[in-house]
């Protein structure tokens, strides 16, 4: 293979190409059969069958399924541009006049630009089924890494201080998130995290949800043991630096009082930066 090509597979009939001086940004076509050319690996995952379409979109593939809602890879066809497309379960709005309300209140997500929340391009109603687009991320989830092969800790802790930050920003503007878990966190391939599921975010939300849910992302994505409890690492058989089990516990505990705390504290771990004691919490949880 030439330096700057790329295998692409075709999304339709599976075809491999090479591409000459690919380009992430362009769309390229299968010269058989027009369909849309991708990184192998992805195009053959749950495929719907070629020229599906939702209004203006090419249906490629499921990026996932769930009872509230599917993911497709999808063609924005007057944008052209590839994007995240996802339909809402009609049986979430048993009424119209509750799909109209959900997207008024997703359309003002849609204007929220944070480094680690997934961008909404588009939420709207299309034959009857209310869908919102987002920015195609091509990661796995944290949930995903954390439960299988694990993730080096620097990287990790730099992805859930991302993570916090993103919170932080939606407290800011007076949204919770409402689920912040390893499902809805993606890692992208140059390790970058982004929160997802903004469809669900809820303005006057419970913000101290969102605290501990991200309190408890950190200890059991470090730890790799279930939160309940808040138990010390050391406790379980689990062996790790003074400053980074004081962190993870006080956080799953919900010590902090804003998740902008908890990523400076993150932030000051991965420089190497003493963290802020309680003598007395420190002596209490970690016995000296």
């Amino acid at each position: 293979m030439r330096m700057g090509s790329k295998v692409l597979r075709c999304a339709a009939c599976e075809r491999e190409l090479e591409v000459a001086d690919h380009d992430a940004a362009k769309i390229y076509r299968c010269q058989k059969c027009s369909g849309i050319l991708l990184v192998p690996g992805v195009t053959t995952r749950r495929r719907v069958p070629a020229g599906t379409r939702f209004g203006r979109f090419q249906l490629i593939n499921v990026l996932n399924r769930g009872a509230r809602a599917t993911v497709y890879r999808a063609l924005d066809t007057e944008k052209l541009r590839l994007v995240a497309l996802k339909q809402i379960s009609s049986g979430d709005f048993p009424e119209a006049a509750a799909a109209t309300e959900w997207v008024e209140r997703v359309r003002a997500v849609a204007d929220f630009e944070h480094p680690a929340l997934v961008k909404v391009f588009e939420v709207d109603i299309e034959g009857g089924i209310a869908y919102l687009t987002m920015l195609l991320v091509e990661g796995v989830p944290l949930q995903q890494l954390t439960q299988t092969v694990g993730m080096a800790l620097f990287p990790l802790l730099s992805a859930l201080r991302d993570v916090a930050r993103a919170v932080d920003y939606l407290h800011g503007r007076n949204y919770a998130h409402g689920r912040v878990t390893g499902e809805h966190v993606l890692l992208g391939e140059d390790g970058h995290a982004l929160l997802t599921s903004l469809d669900g975010a809820a303005p006057n939300g419970d913000g101290e949800t969102d605290l501990r849910a991200l309190g408890r992302l950190l200890y059991e994505s470090v730890v790799r043991q279930p939160a309940d409890g808040a138990v010390p690492p050391h406790e379980l058989g689990v062996e790790m630096q003074r400053d980074l089990e004081y962190l993870v516990v006080r956080a799953a505990r919900g010590d902090y009082a804003r998740a902008s705390d908890l990523a400076t504290e993150m932030d000051r771990y991965l420089c190497g930066k003493p963290l802020v004691r309680d003598g007395g919490l420190w002596k209490r949880l970690l016995g000296g």
